[in-house]
């Protein structure tokens, strides 16, 4: 059909999305105009637009905080890692062998050893080492720590009993007795400053509940910005569809 001249500038600027077009008269009637009947429908498709542009307009400062969030959280996390790997030696492997190669910002917290894993690593290997020297199954368990906790133990009293022990196997495998002696001495002090330490590793903990903590924030606002970026991409596309359409009424 043929517009009228005030249809054609009301379409102009809706196609624009400048304004929204004028309102059809409110009083109900039963003769509309060709013109009439187009900007009524036209009005209709035009508020969805504007409605869209409105929302987009929201979505993207709403995208912009959670990309503010997720920096913050991202370098929270690094710092989280860094004063948690300060805390140990350098020669105190804090990593696991997995996560060899892997860039500060690649690693995860299950890359890193916990604080008790850490603690038990030395003791558990002086355990290895002892159990090598013996030919029939393994003789010494990765708890010596826990005899330091009997009431009147001392350092002495736990290396002489274990001492005593590694004497009375008969199936060490070197013939050299310093060497079994080497080797118990080194279970005996490796459990020994594990039993001290169990008392001072709080910090270590709070380190490690950090890192964990930090990690999950990460996590969850960057799950925050992707919902917000798949809403904001959905209701473009239903913006472009419905400017499709207003195209099409156009034509008609």
């Amino acid at each position: 059909m043929k517009m009228n001249k005030l249809a054609a500038g009301a379409l102009a600027l809706a196609l624009g999305l400048g304004a929204v077009a004028p309102a059809v008269a409110a009083e109900t009637k039963s003769n509309y105009t060709g013109a009439e009947l187009f900007l009524e429908r036209y009005e209709k498709e035009l508020k969805k637009v504007n409605a869209l542009r409105d929302k987009a307009l929201v979505a993207e400062a709403k995208i912009a905080e959670a990309e503010k969030r997720l920096d913050a959280a991202k370098a929270r996390l690094e710092s989280a890692k860094k004063a948690y790997m300060a805390l140990y030696p350098s020669h105190v492997f804090v990593l696991k062998d997995e996560a060899k190669g892997k860039t500060s910002e690649e690693l995860e917290v299950k890359d890193f050893y916990t604080p008790g894993e850490l603690q038990r690593r030395g003791l558990q290997e002086a355990t290895d080492e002892l159990n090598r020297l013996y030919k029939d199954g393994k003789k010494w368990t990765a708890d010596v720590d826990k005899q330091f906790a009997v009431k009147d133990a001392t350092y002495e009293s736990v290396l002489k009993d274990n001492l005593d022990y590694a004497a009375k196997l008969e199936t060490f495998k070197a013939e050299n007795k310093d060497v079994l002696e080497a080797a118990v001495r080194r279970y005996v002090n490796e459990g020994y400053d594990l039993y001290k330490s169990a008392k001072s590793e709080s910090t270590r903990i709070l380190a490690y509940q950090e890192l964990v903590a930090a990690q999950g924030e990460r996590l969850k606002t960057a799950k925050i910005r992707s919902k917000l970026q798949a809403k904001k991409l959905q209701e473009q596309n239903l913006s472009k569809n419905l400017k499709l359409k207003l195209k099409e009424t156009e034509q008609q």
